[in-house]
């Protein structure tokens, strides 16, 4: 079961498409780290993203909207692969 569990984390990941270069947030690097529990039901998906501060407000504010977009379709893609399964970015 555990190899099922990982293969379909790894299929929603690579279902999630970063808008801007067209290619998956984990071709892109950005998961850094995938841990879960199949008695738990719990996936907890580390995020390789900075909390970037700019000179600009509009700038920082753009960021992190984008940073939140992702974790939030990411968390999407991996809670319809695994329904009724808690799942967190950090």
């Amino acid at each position: 079961m555990a190899d099922e569990v990982r293969a379909s984390i790894d299929a929603a990941l690579a279902s999630v498409i970063e808008p801007q270069t067209l290619v998956s947030v984990l071709d892109l690097g950005f998961v850094a780290g995938v841990s879960y529990s199949e008695t738990g039901r719990r996936v907890i998906l580390r995020l390789a993203v900075e909390d970037r501060r700019f000179a600009c407000p509009a700038c920082s504010l753009v960021d992190s909207l984008a940073v939140e977009d992702m974790a939030r379709r990411v968390r999407e893609a991996v809670g319809a692969a695994l329904p009724g399964w808690t799942v967190e970015t950090t």
